[in-house]
């Protein structure tokens, strides 16, 4: 199906069942006016059909997981689908548009849990609150190719959560500007760059710190990014020590 009219599914669907109250709402009296139960009851049909076609629309396709079979057989490993923000935020169902996803919760749907977004040919984790997150690329390195000893993996790991809300901004502010570690420099972007690999820390409040390398692997025509991801290390969950109002 043309990438065209996958965008405009919900609004074919609609002009499919609201054009036919319109003009039955013109003849109130036809016979074949369906009671508002019926008619809920056709809401509830085509919502269920429109939640199916976006999952099929969202799903990474069967070529793609075959292809990666050996590297998904590994522990904390998986494959998602990332879609451009600025595009599809809006025109789909699903909270923030396909454009972000949890590695954690391996959910697409935006939420407390989300570790990474794309958007506007880049990836990032812009976090809410106090939480943030330190992304670097490492170039065309075969993700297979990555241990705990790499550089960008040990660098990161090594860093220590904060804990008092004043520090947390003060990381906010790094992850904004960049974070220099020996030779390389870790923010809360980076362009996102098909064939290349990167690594992430996402350090979520109350939720998660998470330490995980994603490659992106391929890119369809609809802007959508494949990635394929390894969680390298799950620590502790962080809490905040929120700053004294008085």
């Amino acid at each position: 199906m043309p990438i065209t009219r996958r965008i405009n599914l919900v609004a074919a669907l609609w002009i499919a069942f609201a054009a036919p109250a319109i003009t039955r709402a013109q003849s109130p009296q036809s016979p074949k006016s369906p009671s508002r139960s019926q008619q809920q009851e056709q809401i509830e049909s085509l919502h269920s059909e429109l939640k199916q076609k976006e999952a099929q629309f969202l799903a990474v396709s069967d070529q793609d997981s075959a292809a990666y079979a050996d590297f998904l057989a590994q522990r904390d490993t998986g494959i998602c689908r990332l879609m451009p923000r600025e595009t599809y935020d809006g025109r789909l169902m699903i909270r923030g548009g396909g454009a972000y996803y949890s590695f954690t919760a391996r959910s697409s749907e935006y939420g407390n849990d989300t570790q990474l977004g794309l958007e506007r040919g880049q990836f990032h984790s812009y976090l809410p609150g106090a939480s943030y997150g330190y992304i670097t690329d490492l170039g065309d390195l075969p993700i297979d190719n990555l241990s705990s000893e790499q550089g960008a993996i040990s660098d990161l790991a090594a860093l220590a959560a904060a804990s008092a809300e004043p520090d947390a901004r003060i990381e906010q502010r790094k992850a904004r500007e960049g974070l220099g570690i020996g030779n390389r420099v870790y923010k809360n972007h980076a362009d996102a760059v098909v064939n290349h690999t990167y690594v992430l820390r996402a350090v979520i409040y109350d939720r998660s710190d998470t330490l995980v390398a994603f490659r992106a692997v391929r890119q369809d025509d609809d802007g959508s990014l494949m990635l394929v991801w390894k969680i390298f290390n799950k620590f502790q969950t962080p809490h905040l020590i929120r700053a004294d109002p008085h």
